[in-house]
């Protein structure tokens, strides 16, 4: 596991330092269009902890009806990722977009995420849970945060196991964002 054992994928033994904070959830579109000011102020407020990579969402993908993959619908009508490296930035910008209007990067999400069913999978979560039971009765498939996760909370005792946290700074990317809503 390369969480616990950083040295797998990476010489230097740095590449998941600050990792057991990170989290991302998806910024709708409509909101960039409702309320431009104060998604400006959220992205000035919180850029000295945004993660460095923040990206785009969009294009072809956009085109697929909701229903037809396991994605969260989020995913479907969101404008960019957004990424921050620090729990207090995380809880400020999941109060801004919380789960009954979007969700969350699902191979960036925190890793403490509560309702993580909701934020994770969406209105899926209980057709995905159908076809798991159904496909997997034994829960072979049996992964953190998963459809059918089945398990406690594996950081509850040591949540940062050993890791310090670890300013990025600020994204160049968000700087261009913010620059198109001034």
């Amino acid at each position: 596991d390369a969480y616990q054992n950083p040295y797998v994928t990476d010489a230097t033994g740095n590449a998941y330092t600050g990792v057991e904070n990170l989290s991302a959830r998806m910024m709708p579109k409509d909101l960039l269009i409702e309320k431009p000011t104060e998604v400006k102020n959220l992205l000035l407020s919180t850029r000295n902890n945004l993660g460095t990579i923040n990206y785009f969402l969009g294009g072809m993908i956009n085109e697929v009806p909701e229903d037809e993959t396991s994605v969260h619908p989020a995913v479907r009508n969101s404008a960019w990722n957004l990424l921050s490296i620090d729990s207090d930035t995380t809880l400020k910008i999941r109060d801004f977009v919380p789960n009954d209007v979007t969700g969350v990067c699902y191979n960036h999400h925190y890793r403490l995420e509560p309702d993580w069913h909701n934020a994770c999978w969406g209105a899926h979560h209980s057709k995905l849970s159908e076809l798991i039971s159904l496909y997997d009765p034994e829960a072979r498939l049996n992964c953190w945060h998963c459809v059918g996760w089945q398990g406690g909370d594996p950081f509850a005792e040591s949540p940062t196991s050993g890791c310090q946290s670890q300013s990025f700074g600020s994204f160049v990317l968000i700087g261009i964002i913010v620059a198109s809503l001034i």
